[in-house]
């Protein structure tokens, strides 16, 4: 079955990618389609920011902010 499973790209408002991962597992949930979808992801990366105090510190940020992937039959 993951054979036939795609990557599908979800836009949505920058901020709310949480919000809509959360939303789509509810529904799937509620649904019984946890067997359709496969992986539910918002790519995130680390980088180390400098601080006007000159410190370092790092951040996680969202790769495509704006977006979730998901991977589904």
């Amino acid at each position: 079955m993951s054979d036939s499973a795609k990557w599908y790209v979800i836009h949505t408002y920058s901020g709310y990618e949480n919000a809509v991962k959360t939303s789509i597992e509810k529904f799937v949930t509620g649904r019984g389609m946890e067997d359709k979808i496969l992986r539910m992801e918002i790519p995130m990366e680390t980088v180390t920011e400098v601080t006007d105090s000159g410190a370092t510190k790092e951040v996680e940020r969202k790769v495509f902010p704006g977006y979730v992937l998901i991977k589904m039959v």
